[in-house]
């Protein structure tokens, strides 16, 4: 009769009490944390926000690297009516788990790009169909994302804005100051052509003239693959929501195609050098007899705005 290893009795131990697990600074991402990884969402082990923020604040750069259809979300579907409630738990529970976020659709406004704190480990952002999200709400993005790495945005690459009436030529200004940004898809807002290759070109961007594939639900995105997840996430969500949406989220069209299609790349060889190419943004002096709150970072926000008008 063969026994079990000394490592596969711990390993079945920690599998069966990862609520416990505060932290798994030291122990190997591969395979032990993988195998943990695997284990919550391919049985019938209770998910928790616990182990998912403890996983994603000792290993954050192989999480990165991982690319695991696990931490990525088509948070659209996760909630009945909004994504907001998700969304707004998400936020709050455990937020450096997740490198790829699909928001498009989702009745989010300027305001709710703020959730966005705290996401310190995202990669892929698609903001998409969202006619509430105008100039100010990628000025909140990028303000976010030029804040400390441990509430910013600090390895966003891939953005996408399709389908924003309300953004114009104005949030290239903002877009620009991204520095680790390699692609961006802007198609279908009021952002002017003429003004998108001028602008982009001049800090590196190179615009993309093959045929893009709609982005629509692929394996990063893979909703059926991460079903455990999406109802923890909506189970979770009911005690955020309060009614930010009445209607029900439609199903996703087909692109404008009649509109030009605006897809940017670069590759950041020299970041210096892009940051160079953009102008810091001005903050309005601040007194220091007293600590920074949100109403400041919004007048900021606010005055930035009224600059460019």
């Amino acid at each position: 009769m063969s026994f079990p290893s000394l490592y596969l009795i711990c390993l079945d131990y920690v599998k069966e009490h990862t609520e416990d697990i505060t932290s798994l600074v030291g122990i190997p991402f591969s395979p032990i944390v993988e195998d943990i990884i695997q284990h919550l969402f391919t049985t019938d082990t209770p998910l928790n926000s616990s182990i998912l923020s403890a996983i994603a604040d000792s290993h954050s750069k192989e999480l990165r690297e991982a690319q695991l259809t696990w931490s990525s979300l088509l948070l659209s579907k996760a909630a009945i009516r909004s994504a907001v409630p998700a969304f707004t738990a998400i936020s709050k529970h455990f937020p450096k788990f997740i490198t790829c976020l699909k928001l498009g659709q989702s009745n989010l406004d300027d305001q709710d790009i703020l959730l966005l704190r705290g996401f310190t480990n995202l990669k892929t952002l698609h903001l998409g169909k969202n006619p509430n999200i105008t100039d100010r709400g990628i000025l909140y993005l990028t303000s976010i994302i030029s804040a400390a790495p441990s509430v910013g945005l600090p390895y966003l690459e891939d953005l996408h804005l399709s389908d924003l009436p309300g953004v114009t030529d104005k949030s290239l200004k903002f877009v620009g100051k991204i520095p680790t940004l390699e692609y961006i898809d802007i198609s279908n807002t009021n952002i002017t052509e003429f003004v998108a290759l001028r602008f982009l070109s001049k800090i590196g961007y190179k615009r993309i003239t093959e045929q893009i594939t709609p982005f629509e639900i692929k394996s990063a995105f893979d909703i059926f693959a991460n079903t455990k997840f999406y109802w923890f996430i909506k189970a979770m969500a009911y005690q955020y929501d309060e009614g930010q949406a009445p209607k029900s989220l439609a199903v996703e069209n087909t692109p404008n195609v009649s509109q030009p299609t605006l897809h940017f790349s670069r590759m950041i060889k020299n970041s210096s050098a892009v940051a160079k190419a953009i102008t810091p943004i001005k903050k309005a002096p601040v007194s220091k007899k007293r600590r920074l709150n949100t109403n400041d970072f919004l007048a900021m926000f606010e005055k930035e705005i009224a600059d460019d008008d």
